[in-house]
């Protein structure tokens, strides 16, 4: 019997731990005054009608309620106030006007920025005329799998064409995409196929509505070449060809190649040289120039905007924060020295009040299933019986280990609710997948016979003993529910122990 419970323990601790949607199968107590004589908890016959129903996998974390960081409330490098509008604590809408500006101040960054316009055009002009030679280097260290470029070549021709000069693989690994109905886990082991028939050791990178992406290490594989990929048992699961699992595009946008340094296959390092160019228009330094130009055409909008409004306006609704009125940007504190007018100073914040984040540590194994924009359901413990929406605004890109297994953050954003307040205590569930219409019955009626997996499907009333065991395999599970595959169908009637203090275990 210990055995017995032990089984439907690990059993229940093996799978996700996810939030359960299906119900528990109907039992109805067979023999609830005869209780089984053993050492230990007692334990009642409970039986039950293989259903079908659908289980969906579910990733669940918990976290606090927080607010949004605060929105910074800018005005250019230069710019004076001479008063303040609003007091930290303050609710504002967008739009509001949170502070008042100084005209004189606001004209002398015009001026400035008028004259840094006139200079920059100058120097375009200069850029455009020179004809120069740009060297095309690499930013990172890898293997060089595709050149498209050839001496000669016009280099917005190639890049039209291929969207690059040339690729680099930056982590040794070719991947393959595919869509598939069977599931399948982040970390299995798969076998994939070549054109040629060689079969090499793959491994998942994710799955996620039934799109998979698996890697293999690179050895001088073709980019394009057709594979098929196997389970372990040897199950097809898909097909597809094979990509560069982490890439790096070596780009450039204008002029002609006038040197190929590398070809496909060879190694290079961050720095070394890919190709260079002439007849580029002035090059990188010609495109700094025109973005420049941009950035000040732009801030020069803002201020003709500020001096024409004569005042700073909220850019969202929130709560006012940072309001110094010993700042330094109040014209009567500040000095005469001249600044940037594309440094801007941030003059106050604004905490906004239409969202709140919740932040939640998900397994290495799983984190490849989650998405941005991936939707998830909030319930806040304060809160009882209301579950709010949400959504995955973020994902971090670098775990922490703990025990053995890295935890990856994720943020999740929701709307804020007028009883939310920032420190509650949230759980947090985001369904990756949905099983319909399959056989199931409760995790705890497995058990563990030798080597297999059976379900009961008799017993002796006299002796209160579990009879006529067979053996299953099982599927999906949100750890209250398990898919059968073979073994029971739908109608079937199956029994099994349940120890009343298993959850004390």
């Amino acid at each position: 019997m210990d055995q017995v419970k032990k089984r439907k323990v690990k059993k229940v601790l093996g799978w996700i731990t996810i939030v359960a949607v299906v119900a528990l199968l109907a039992v109805v107590p067979m023999l609830t005054e005869s209780e089984v004589e053993a050492e230990g908890p007692q334990a009642s016959i409970l039986s039950g009608v293989v259903e079908t129903n659908s289980i969906e996998t579910v990733l669940r974390g918990g976290g606090i309620l927080t607010e949004e960081a605060g929105v910074e409330i800018t005005v250019p490098g230069g710019v004076k106030l001479t008063q303040f509008l609003v007091s930290n604590g303050d609710t504002v809408a967008a739009r509001d006007a949170v502070a008042i500006v100084d005209s004189i101040s606001v004209m002398n960054a015009i001026v400035q920025v008028q004259e840094k316009l006139d200079d920059l055009a100058q120097q375009i002009e200069n850029a455009s005329d020179a004809e120069t030679t740009t060297e095309v280097v690499a930013r990172a260290g890898g293997l060089v799998k595709l050149v498209y470029a050839r001496e000669g070549d016009d280099v917005q021709r190639v890049m039209l064409e291929y969207g690059a000069l040339a690729v680099l693989s930056l982590d040794g690994r070719m991947a393959v995409e595919f869509h598939t109905d069977t599931v399948v886990y982040v970390g299995d082991a798969v076998t994939v196929t070549l054109a040629d028939g060689t079969a090499v050791e793959g491994r998942v990178e994710s799955s996620l509505d039934g799109t998979v992406v698996v890697s293999l290490e690179d050895d001088d594989y073709a980019v394009g070449e057709a594979v098929t990929v196997a389970d372990a048992d040897g199950r097809a699961l898909g097909s597809g060809q094979l990509q560069i699992h982490n890439a790096w595009n070596a780009v450039a946008w204008s002029g002609t190649v006038a040197e190929v340094s590398v070809e496909a296959g060879q190694t290079v390092d961050a720095g070394d040289v890919l190709f260079e160019l002439e007849d580029t228009d002035g090059g990188a330094d010609y495109e700094e120039l025109l973005q420049e130009r941009r950035d000040y055409e732009a801030l020069m909008q803002t201020l003709f905007r500020l001096y024409e409004d004569n005042t700073v306006t909220a850019s969202c609704d929130g709560i006012v924060s940072g309001v110094d009125e010993d700042s330094e940007y109040l014209l009567e504190n500040s000095d005469d020295a001249e600044a940037d007018p594309l440094e801007e100073w941030a003059v106050l914040h604004i905490i906004p009040l239409d969202t709140m984040t919740v932040t939640i540590n998900i397994d290495e194994r799983d984190i490849g299933k989650i998405s941005l924009g991936q939707i998830a359901r909030i319930q806040v413990n304060a809160l009882k019986d209301q579950v709010f929406d949400a959504v995955v605004t973020d994902i971090g890109t670098h775990g922490t280990n703990n025990g053995g297994s890295s935890k990856f953050t994720v943020e999740l954003t929701l709307d804020h609710d007028v009883d939310m307040l920032a420190g509650m205590h949230a759980s947090a569930s985001i369904t990756l997948d949905t099983t319909a219409d399959v056989a199931t019955v409760p995790v705890a009626a497995l058990c563990e016979l030798g080597s297999k997996t059976v379900v009961y499907t008799s017993y002796d009333p006299e002796t209160g003993t579990l009879t006529d065991p067979v053996s299953v395999t099982t599927g999906v599970s949100d750890g209250i529910t398990v898919e059968i595959l073979t073994g029971l169908k739908t109608g079937d009637t199956f029994y099994y122990l349940y120890f009343e203090e298993l959850e004390d275990v």
